[in-house]
């Protein structure tokens, strides 16, 4: 359906076509937007204010309201305007305005909502800004983006709500490594499990948050009861420092040592047996008090001997650019960028993929995989230890990724949530290379 004129007046701007076509008001355009949705859309406060009492509280298909694009896009006088009649809205997820203003950090947004909003949780599974449970608070999503001044108002009255993982806003703000957030909220909500027994600690240990390891020495000895592919596969019956160990976290495990140290898991192997398993000999020597750990395994003396002949300094972590596309497909048509992201915050987002696409440590991985990297020309290559899960991915001749050719397919590889990491040497890395996108 084509746009109204009271649309074209809003969109424009046009205060006085909008009171001359207010009969208009109530039908919707194109994507099902209406008049008030255009009037924010390009932050005309005026138009929104004589649209609000004739369309507020009407939707989109998925529920998005215009109080929420108006706290995504940041324009406050229209969220002012917005708030008495659209207040306490969902999408079809169970997301309020609170929880967008939460996502996008619109503190003035969080303060106009908090009284009116806050302690609503999501019935759903949410898909932004990764895959969530349902269950989710705005405090929860706050914590995840790092949003602190949000965590500090919300925190007294969402604290110690629990998702339907049973994940809490402690464990999402450990889980991105945000310090603050969590420095806010580990007096309350320490000591609460997941639903596969992960501790905050337990986290900070999978991710390597040293910071927020510290704060949280006090869960020490609680051990995973399920196994999860969260945060990469873990498995059931281990410690901080085992997942620490595994992963070849050194200072991690160097905090947690003194704290768990002999603690065996559900099979009696102890976190020294992880680290020799994984090859990370400088933290097998860190724990030379637990023995050689190998011992429900059956290996031998001189495997332990040969693992811990190697280097012992801690492993780097590398923060090489890596080129990863990013695929929209939320429109009619799809958009294709590309985006600079880290070795870790790829693997950051692996993991908080679903399904198969977990990352596998040690030696047991997949071979490694080479990736177009930003770093220098000629493309210099990233290889990452970890499992990527291989699609199929089509560009035609009008994506910006086809240089004008026919319909490319090409196999590239999913993190989550619509991102993709392309392997250098592939045909869409010899595109990119001849047109000099790098």
């Amino acid at each position: 359906m084509s746009a109204t004129n009271l649309m074209l007046a809003a969109k424009k701007g046009d205060a006085q076509g909008v009171v001359e076509h207010l009969d208009e008001a109530g039908k919707r355009g194109p994507s099902e937007a209406t008049a008030l949705m255009y009037a924010v859309r390009y932050g005309h406060t005026d138009c929104v204010c004589l649209l609000a009492e004739k369309e507020g509280g009407m939707q989109l298909p998925d529920g998005r309201t215009a109080l929420m694009q108006a706290i995504e896009l940041g324009f406050m006088d229209c969220v002012e305007a917005l708030v008495g009649v659209e207040a306490q809205l969902k999408t079809d997820e169970g997301l309020t305005a609170l929880m967008y203003a939460a996502y996008n950090n619109n503190v003035e947004a969080a303060v106009l909502l908090m009284d009116r909003e806050a302690g609503i949780q999501t019935e759903k599974g949410v898909t932004f800004p990764f895959k969530m449970p349902a269950g989710m608070t705005a405090l929860m999503i706050a914590a995840s983006r790092g949003a602190t001044e949000i965590v500090a108002l919300l925190h007294l009255s969402e604290v110690c709500r629990v998702a339907t993982n049973g994940w809490t806003a402690l464990m999402w703000a450990v889980r991105y490594g945000h310090h603050e957030c969590a420095r806010l909220l580990a007096q309350r909500e320490m000591g609460y499990k997941s639903a596969t027994g992960m501790t905050a600690l337990i986290i900070a240990a999978r991710v390597d948050s040293l910071r927020c390891a510290r704060l949280l020495t006090d869960e020490a000895g609680e051990k995973t009861t399920r196994k999860t592919k969260m945060l990469g596969r873990v498995g059931p019956g281990l410690t901080a420092l085992m997942v620490a160990a595994m992963n070849g976290f050194y200072e991690v495990a160097q905090l947690l040592a003194p704290l768990e140290l002999g603690v065996l898991d559900c099979k009696d192997r102890t976190a020294r047996w992880y680290a020799l398993q994984n090859r990370f000999p400088n933290i097998a020597d860190l724990l030379a008090d637990e023995g050689d750990g190998l011992h429900s395994q059956g290996l031998s003396s001189s495997s332990s001997t040969s693992i811990r002949s190697q280097s012992s300094l801690p492993p780097s972590r590398s923060t090489t650019p890596a080129i990863v596309v990013h695929a929209d497909h939320r429109g009619t048509n799809p958009t294709y960028t590309l985006e600079n992201r880290t070795y870790e915050d790829i693997i950051r987002e692996i993991e908080a993929a679903e399904g198969e696409g977990g990352v596998r440590t040690g030696p047991t991985a997949i071979p490694t995989t080479t990736f177009a990297t930003t770093s220098s020309l000629p493309i210099s290559p990233m290889k990452m230890d970890t499992q990527l899960r291989p699609e199929p991915f089509s560009f035609g001749s009008d994506s910006p990724f086809s240089a004008g050719n026919s319909r490319v397919t090409e196999t590239v590889y999913h993190a989550a949530d619509g991102h993709y990491a392309l392997p250098i040497g592939s045909k869409l890395h010899e595109i990119y290379t001849k047109k000099g996108t790098f």
